[in-house]
Order: structure tokens, then sequence, then C-alpha cells
């Protein structure tokens, strides 16, 4: 059976397109020492808006969280989806520097955003490593993902890139606790930063 879009799946995803152009413009504007400490502040006041919004209704947080979060996360760990977001771009530019990163959160941003709002709806064919994905969405992803990456890095290296981010997104790492918004930055980069 073809899994659905949910209803905030659409905000959500676009949400994340926007996240990752911001975070990518902030950081080709300012110096990266500047850029690094900024991100890393946000992530840490992410972080505490987090463990707080369990505890306290906060008016602006709720209406976000209930706009652009997951039902299962704002139960258990509230913008989960945005923190492990900024968590993957600032590991990425702390280990790869601005070009590399740049790529690398532009591929998460785009590519993977693309694989789900192409997958869920049009997909047909199941992917065979993680059956809740479809595979016509992970090559929209990998298309979308090359295509801005290009931007930054030559076209060959941003192709083999978004072939790795692609691949990592279509293995289903959820019973090992750890989130692609971490994982695509980190081996897209990781195969930008060998090529380069």
């Amino acid at each position: 059976m073809k899994p659905k879009l949910a209803r905030n799946e659409l905000r959500r995803n676009i949400f994340h397109i926007l996240l990752g152009v911001i975070i990518v413009a902030f950081i080709n504007l300012y110096p990266e020492r500047v850029s690094l400490l900024v991100l890393a502040i946000i992530l840490i006041l992410g972080l505490f808006i987090s463990l707080l919004s369990r505890v306290v209704s906060i008016p602006v947080v709720k209406w976000f969280l209930k706009t652009f979060d997951r039902e299962e996360d704002m139960k258990k760990f509230p913008g989960k989806g945005a923190l492990f977001f900024f968590l993957g771009s600032v590991t990425a530019l702390y280990l790869y520097g601005v070009q590399i990163a740049s790529a690398a959160i532009l591929i998460l941003a785009v590519g993977d955003s693309i694989n789900l709002l192409v997958g869920k709806p049009f997909g047909r064919v199941v992917n065979p490593l993680d059956t809740k994905k479809m595979f016509e969405g992970s090559i929209a992803g990998f298309v979308a993902g090359f295509i801005v990456a290009s931007l930054f890095v030559p076209l060959i290296y941003a192709i083999i890139a978004s072939a790795v981010a692609m691949l990592v997104e279509m293995i289903d790492f959820k019973e090992m606790q750890v989130n692609d918004n971490i994982l695509i930055p980190l081996f897209s980069g990781l195969v930008l930063w060998l090529l380069l």
C-alpha cells in the first residue's frame, strides 16, 4: 500500500527547504567562525526551548510546532527535525568548511524534501531498503540534490555526493536512533571533501 502525504508534510518540507537556503546564505555572507558560533547558539537555544516546551506552553513556539512539526515528535522531542537539521549543518560546517557544507546542506534541504514530496504522492516502486519510502522519490531527490549542490561544487562531484546522500536517506536508520538530518550532510560532505 502506497504511503500518503501527511497533512503538514508539505508545510514541513517547504520549511525544510527554506531553512537550508537561509543557513547556506548565512554561512556564505559571514565569516566561518561567526557562522559556526551563531548556528551553535541557535542549536543550544533551540534545545532549551524544546525541553521547556514539553512542560510549558509557549504560544509562538506552540503554533510553530503545531504548524511544522510531526505529531509524534511534538510529544517526545518537540522541534526534533529542525534541531537535528541545525546539528547536521553545524557539524558539516565545522568539519568541511563553507563550500562543502553549503553543497551538503542544500542536498539535505532540497534533495531530502523533494524525495518525500515526490515519493509519497507519486511513487509506485517501494524502496527495497525501507518499505515506507518510494524509489521515485529517491530519484527525484537525487536530481534536485545534485542540481543545487552544483552551485558550490563541480557537477560530477555534486552528482556523486547527491547519490551517496540519497543512498543514506534510503536506509532506515530509525532503529539505531540516528537522524538523516545529521547523516546526509555528514556523508555527502565527506564524499565532497574526499573528492575536492
